[in-house]
């Protein structure tokens, strides 16, 4: 049976629809820096082609450091740099408002901690740490309910490059046969883990489907616990 687990956090743990999260986001962070006068679609358009370099990251550098290099080298003050990092301990609480309550969520991580030898929350690593147990407490967790948390500042590689997944289990000296990851993105999350060997498990309620990819398991979050508890859990 499975010994360690993995949970993906934006639509996952944490319901929120991708297009109306990002969108609500950038519109409260687009607020907070209007007084810099910034040409709001190119501001958009720039993080978006920091964000894709953190996407494809060969592994050199921390997401971190590839993303704010390419952002100055675009003609961002350390000003403007600067009160985007300070967004995240600030207005960025407000983003909740986009997101959807999950009361299952805090049960089925205890039942994990309960059950698995390693609960790790294998979120991609494209936000800073801070805005990341944010957006954990918005569904009452906490950074010591996981053995390990990825965030931009510890990670090199991001979803859907299988590495990322890789060097999660080598950290722990995990086998990929004893891991069980759960998700709900059909790239990032099922093809991106099974091609690392990990068996995975889809979670319907915010699916992003790719029509190529077919999901041998799969199932709505409140379904979670049992699935668990039934086929992975009897060791």
């Amino acid at each position: 049976m499975k010994k360690s687990i993995l949970f993906d956090l934006d639509g996952t743990l944490l319901p929120l629809n991708e297009k109306v999260f990002v969108d609500g986001y950038f519109a409260i962070l687009i607020k907070k820096l209007s007084k810099y006068n910034l040409d709001s679609k190119k501001l958009i358009s720039d993080i978006w082609a920091g964000t894709k370099r953190m996407y494809m990251n060969d592994g050199k550098q921390t997401n971190e450091k590839v993303f704010w290099d390419y952002f100055l080298s675009n003609g961002y003050s350390l000003e403007i740099c600067q009160s985007i990092q300070e967004f995240y301990d600030t207005d960025f609480s407000k983003a909740k408002q986009f997101c959807k309550e999950n009361p299952f969520a805090k049960e089925v991580v205890e039942f994990a901690k309960e059950n698995f030898d390693h609960v790790i929350l294998a979120t991609n690593p494209i936000f800073p740490k801070r805005a990341t147990l944010e957006r954990m407490s918005w569904i009452g967790l906490k950074e010591s309910d996981f053995e390990y948390i990825s965030f931009y500042e510890n990670s090199s590689f991001s979803k859907p490059n299988p590495i990322y997944y890789t060097n999660i289990l080598k950290m722990f000296n995990i086998n990929p046969q004893d891991a069980l990851m759960v998700g709900n993105n059909d790239k990032e999350d099922y093809f991106a883990a099974t091609s690392a060997g990990i068996e995975t498990i889809i979670i319907d309620d915010n699916r992003i489907k790719y029509d190529d990819i077919t999901i041998e398991k799969h199932c709505e979050f409140k379904d979670l616990k049992a699935l668990l508890q039934n086929n992975y859990c009897n060791y």
